[in-house]
């Protein structure tokens, strides 16, 4: 999978324990204990393998946020759900 510069090196340094899909049919595969290659953009020449260790699905972003905001209290809710549906 693909991830930005920025969360490639967080999910690195571990500060950033999350990563969130859409469950479209390729995630819907994932399974506790799988690994999952992660290829930093744009050239793609880095990765960082990672095992899943626990699924969470949300009927809405607003949902995620509020189960995810212990881990990332500075997010602002409002901002980072208009955000994602862009």
């Amino acid at each position: 999978m693909k991830l930005s510069p920025v969360p490639f090196a967080q999910i690195h340094s571990g500060e950033k324990q999350y990563e969130v899909r859409v469950n479209d049919e390729k995630r819907q595969a994932l399974k506790v204990g799988d690994e999952i290659e992660f290829s930093k953009t744009p050239y793609l020449t880095q990765t960082l393998l990672v095992r899943v260790t626990g699924l969470e699905y949300f009927k809405t972003f607003e949902d995620m946020f509020d189960a995810l905001k212990f881990y990332y209290p500075d997010w602002f809710k409002r901002d980072w759900c208009e955000a994602v549906r862009e």
